[in-house]
């Protein structure tokens, strides 16, 4: 963490632009246990839909230092075959929001599905969306994978981002937008560039709560298995241009949170 001096000291030296987010709903730094405040879901156990196969499964989420910004968490999981663990929950924003976060698949995964994000409470079986990083292949060490965002009321409409490396952070930001007819526009974003998008999906009902790195209690719901830092969420659709000012060069810049500002600053080169 950096103290106040050297703060002002790096204001003094480098040339300095401001820009304004709005207020995020939620934030997830993982710089201590409080996790920004979102319940953390404990070693959840994993049950099939007939309530016949209950496996209890145990997983950790570390603080490590060397994130994208101080800290990141760690998500020590089973992953896709046991398919229990730990993961966080948050309030949903409603209607139209934005959740933006960085993520590094675990060099170790190999099953198909991985959850970034679900649209559900633990116990829910159902999602009006969700967000994983998907394997055309189970059970295999291929690299790339991708990253897909599903939307149920949609017939299942997939947003996919292709090519992303495991062990490689990569930025992830998903938005959704009220049209105020039945229907909401969505977009998903990596790293700070628009890679899919679809206009008037049909889906308007969601939990009250988001999962991240997690899904539901079946068996057919995994956990992350890999890294995540700085998780925002907003409950406004943030533009291409808003989001790429969370998507921090890590050579030359330093990213400060003061209140809803944040301070971006650049060496001189």
């Amino acid at each position: 963490m950096l103290s106040t001096r050297t703060m002002l000291v790096a204001v003094m030296l480098v040339s300095a632009s401001v820009f304004a987010l709005p207020a995020p709903t939620s934030y997830i730094s993982f710089e201590d246990t409080s996790f920004g405040g979102a319940t953390y879901i404990d070693d959840q156990t994993a049950t099939s839909m007939d309530g016949t196969t209950i496996k209890p499964v145990a997983g950790e989420i570390n603080l490590v230092e060397g994130g994208v910004v101080g800290k990141y968490g760690e998500f020590v999981n089973n992953g896709w075959w046991l398919r229990g663990g730990d993961s966080l929950e948050v309030a949903n924003p409603g209607t139209t929001g934005t959740v933006a976060m960085w993520a590094r698949l675990d060099v170790n995964a190999v099953w198909q599905n991985y959850p970034l994000l679900w649209d559900s409470a633990p116990a829910g079986a159902t999602q009006a969306w969700k967000s994983y990083a998907e394997f055309s292949v189970n059970n295999s060490l291929e690299d790339p994978y991708s990253i897909r965002n599903r939307v149920n009321q949609d017939s299942w409409v997939v947003l996919t981002a292709t090519s992303q490396a495991k062990e490689s952070w990569l930025h992830y930001a998903f938005t959704w937008s009220d049209n105020s007819d039945g229907t909401m526009d969505c977009s998903l974003f990596v790293n700070g560039s628009l890679v899919d998008s679809k206009d008037n999906s049909a889906f308007t009902s969601m939990d009250s709560v988001i999962r991240i790195g997690g899904g539901g209690l079946s068996l057919g719901h995994a956990k992350w298995q890999g890294d995540m830092d700085e998780v925002y969420v907003f409950d406004q659709a943030l533009s291409g241009a808003e989001l790429g000012e969370l998507v921090p060069e890590p050579a030359t810049m330093v990213l400060l949170g003061i209140g809803t500002l944040a301070l971006r600053i650049r060496r001189k080169v």
